[in-house]
């Protein structure tokens, strides 16, 4: 990741909340490396998840509550979380503050219309100090338009514009499981690595991963350079796995940010 310039960098909803809420604490430290990145001169935009979780906290759960309901009082609330987040550092003069994208397969379809004219937002947004925080519009897609998830958003996004990487940060236990677990990261990554760009999978909740996967040295779930389905499961699963989750944990409690 060293001589990475363009990165996108995709945040699960494992590692944007915590029992639910929003994980500031955790955000905290992973936004405070981007911006030390891109104090540096690199260049980054964000794909997040989150926002049909905070909906559910936010409005609850019942049957006459579908998941379009859930994304549309979630996002504003976790883009208002990433404005907070970034708002600190308006006065270092090193970003003016975030904007938001979302986006169904649409886009990507009307290639010469929709996403030449989008793609060419998000770097004038990046030229211009600004942070986009890119999300699958789940208020509005359907059978026909979803992506499938933010993991093969994320490639989708890091090969429109032509980034130097791919890191996505999960939480081990939300591998294997679930949409946006192994199967959506091994697709992304054969994506992007196809285009020459490289791939890293970080552990979410261990602070200050990012600032050290940019100097060299993993801190977290690394499993971006034999990723396959099967040695997934069994990277998880296996008790190696179980006791470097354990790890993880301690880790996450003596390290402050």
């Amino acid at each position: 990741m060293k001589t990475a310039q363009t990165i996108v960098i995709k945040f699960g909803t494992s590692t944007v909340t915590e029992n639910g809420k929003f994980d500031m604490k955790t955000m905290r430290c992973h936004i405070s490396d981007i911006v030390a990145q891109i104090r540096e001169g690199r260049r980054i935009a964000i794909v997040s998840s989150g926002a049909i979780m905070l909906g559910r906290i936010e409005v609850g759960e019942g049957e006459e509550l579908g998941v379009k309901s859930l994304a549309r009082a979630g996002q504003h609330i976790l883009m208002a979380k990433y404005r907070d987040l970034f708002d600190r550092y308006k006065e270092t003069g090193i970003i003016r503050g975030v904007t938001e994208f979302q986006f169904t397969k649409d886009e990507f379809v009307n290639r010469y219309r929709r996403w030449t004219r989008v793609v060419s937002q998000i770097r004038t947004d990046i030229a211009a100090m600004l942070v986009p925080v890119i999300n699958e519009n789940d208020a509005i897609s359907n059978m026909r338009t979803t992506l499938g998830d933010n993991d093969l958003l994320a490639a989708r996004v890091a090969l429109a514009i032509k980034a130097d990487a791919l890191i996505m940060m999960s939480v081990e236990n939300s591998m294997v499981k679930g949409r946006g677990g192994g199967y959506s990261k091994v697709r992304a990554k054969h994506m992007v690595e196809d285009a020459g760009i490289k791939f890293q999978v970080l552990e979410g909740k261990i602070p200050h991963v990012i600032k050290d996967a940019f100097e060299g040295h993993l801190r977290g779930y690394d499993n971006a350079r034999n990723m396959d389905i099967k040695a997934l499961r069994r990277e998880v699963q296996n008790p190696r796995a179980n006791a470097y989750a354990k790890l993880n944990r301690q880790v996450r409690k003596k390290v402050m940010c």
